[in-house]
């Protein structure tokens, strides 16, 4: 997320990072593939949403979403959810 959130505006950026964070938070199907479908289905509106403003952040994000979406599968948590991290500035 942090080379993401470099590549967006100031005024952008609270938005952003709770739309990509939307797209993982309460997914409601059990951990599996229908699961990680759900996520690239919310993946689809976040790029149709920020895409075209940032190309480059969001495939910063895109690139990195096997990685991110691996809890899908096992069920597990994210560890640490940097829509909770302090502002590095």
């Amino acid at each position: 997320m942090r080379n993401a959130a470099a590549k967006v505006s100031a005024g952008d950026l609270d938005s952003f990072k709770s739309d990509w964070w939307s797209v993982f938070d309460h997914i409601e199907e059990p951990p599996g593939e229908r699961a990680v479908l759900e996520c690239l289905r919310r993946l689809d509106g976040f790029r149709a949403n920020w895409e075209k403003a940032y190309p480059a952040a969001v495939a910063c994000l895109v690139e990195d979403f096997a990685s991110l979406g691996v809890h899908l599968r096992s069920g597990r948590a994210l560890a640490s959810h940097p829509a909770h991290e302090p502002d590095i500035g």
